[in-house]
């Protein structure tokens, strides 16, 4: 039962598929780990240098880096899209009443691996729009455990893991698996802890044996032991949070939380921005999931996450709070909706197998062949999309451009490029002035970013020499990269060094 199992998960990870290096989010979290581990000059680059927010997970890309070949990173996030898969489909599993026949379970492992392939996502967003591609699969606020890139979300993974060992009765073992979750990725102790709470509770309320008082001494010590073991396991990354970001001037912080609640994320915290249809069908699908397991253990770790998530994010609603916002109380639905849709897909096909029509031989040989033609075809589409994926990089505008600066690099060089031109750091090893993707978050770090911005934003705007003399008072540049045919009349500030139909490379004397 292992290896076919085994090879649906493999199915699985091929046809969610995966970016290339280095695209989208890992330009925020392999940075400092890729600096420290002696890229280019990337350790004299300014964001390179700030406080980094998952410290855990940059040691695994500088080990990555310097000691493996970066393909290592695809090995790992095809591991952790194997895993998600397993740990949803043995969670669902746990549940049930009785197995399934081999007929559903290959229906039910093709239609979990439909809902999450990059064919269902494509098809969603040219029809429904491209909100819609994650709808079944991710939480609220454009937020997921998963994603196309590896990144520090991805090891919410942990958080089912934690969930699959406490139904299987291992309760110390799942709060240190939440509590892992948290640690690689901060922004999960909200999960980790509605968890445990939901595991207290659950323990609290499980059978008592014979002659044993439901408060006995022995079962508080047990609960105990537990809350105990939940916190010993974050209590170091809690401590370094709180050293490097507890120390700050309020007003300090107050406008940095500002900046980011209302510039840099505000899709990730406002509900007035990403509250809209796919919101509602993800909030339906894990009240439906609650009542469907409500007769069980996996309905109080269900329920109690989502009403940890509901009452803060209506606190937030009412007092809009900036803190409350960044610690993102809908995060806890990352890992809701996943399970949820999981449940749901299999009480459906419980329903569809309780009718006679089904169990006819002729029926069971279509529907096997259905299932298995679902797979193949989301296999096929993962592959393809991902061999175009690696050859639009390829091609891409930008690519003469990194391949040029990645040969000439200059000790001490920093680089002043347009503010959406995220990749240029990693494509190339150079140090850059400052990049709208990549954020500290530091709240004097954040403030010096905000001004970063609006320098680099105002130049780009209306580019002329005079504009680059002012700019150059102020902030310490070598070269700049722009638009080609954007600086009209020249300047004898600058020196061309590299010429693409769509950039151009200067120096600046």
């Amino acid at each position: 039962m292992f290896l076919p199992l085994l090879v649906w998960a493999l199915v699985f990870a091929f046809a969610y598929t995966q970016s290339p290096l280095y695209t989208s989010n890992q330009n925020q979290y392999f940075l400092q780990g890729i600096a420290a581990a002696g890229k280019g000059v990337l350790a004299q680059d300014w964001l390179a240098n700030t406080f980094d927010p998952t410290p855990i997970f940059s040691a695994f890309v500088q080990a990555i880096t310097r000691y493996l070949h970066p393909w290592f990173f695809y090995l790992v996030a095809g591991c952790l899209l194997s895993l998600y898969f397993l740990l949803l489909v043995h969670i669902v599993s746990n549940i049930r009443s009785q197995p399934r026949s081999s007929v559903e379970q290959a229906l039910f492992f093709s239609l979990l691996i439909l809902i999450h392939s990059a064919a269902w996502r494509f098809a969603l967003s040219r029809t429904l729009g491209p909100n819609w591609g994650y709808v079944i699969e991710d939480g609220l606020a454009d937020q997921r455990l998963l994603g196309p890139v590896l990144q520090p979300s991805m090891f919410g993974v942990l958080l089912l893991l934690s969930i699959l060992l406490f139904l299987k009765n291992r309760p110390f073992l799942a709060v240190v698996s939440s509590g892992a979750a948290a640690t690689i990725h901060p922004t999960y102790l909200l999960s980790a802890a509605a968890l445990t709470l939901a595991y207290l509770i659950l323990l609290l309320l499980e059978p008592s044996p014979a002659g044993e008082n439901r408060l006995s001494q022995r079962r508080l010590r047990k609960i105990i032991l537990v809350g105990l073991c939940a916190l010993l396991v974050v209590l170091p990354i809690l401590a370094y949070a709180y050293l490097t970001f507890g120390s700050t001037p309020t007003e300090t912080t107050s406008a940095a939380r500002r900046i980011l609640v209302d510039y840099r994320i505000p899709h990730h915290v406002q509900p007035e921005v990403w509250f809209d249809g796919t919101a509602v069908i993800k909030l339906a699908i894990l009240t439906a999931a609650i009542w469907i397991t409500r007769k069980n253990h996996l309905g109080v770790i269900l329920l109690v996450p989502a009403l940890s998530g509901l009452v803060l994010s209506l606190l937030y609603v009412v007092t809009r709070s900036d803190f409350i916002g960044l610690i993102f109380p809908w995060r806890l639905s990352t890992f809701l909706v996943p399970i949820s849709s999981a449940i749901l897909i299999d009480w459906l096909l419980q329903l569809i197998f309780k009718f006679r029509w089904p169990q006819s031989r002729r029926a069971q040989r279509s529907l096997l062949v259905l299932a298995y033609s679902l797979a193949g075809m989301a296999l096929l589409v993962g592959l393809t999309r991902q061999v175009l994926d690696f050859q639009r990089q390829l091609n891409a505008p930008e690519q003469p451009l990194y391949t040029y600066v990645k040969n000439h690099l200059e000790a001490g060089q920093i680089v002043l490029t347009p503010i959406k031109m995220q990749e240029f750091r990693l494509a190339t090893g150079s140090p850059v002035f400052v990049d709208f993707k990549s954020i500290p978050y530091r709240d004097l770090d954040v403030l010096e970013w905000y001004r970063r911005i609006q320098v680099a934003d105002e130049f780009y705007k209306t580019p002329d020499c005079a504009l680059l003399s002012s700019l150059l008072a102020t902030e310490t540049l070598t070269h700049i990269v722009l638009p080609t045919g954007k600086l009209e009349g020249g300047c004898d500030l600058l020196s061309l060094e590299f010429k693409t139909p769509a950039y151009e490379f200067y120096s600046i004397h």
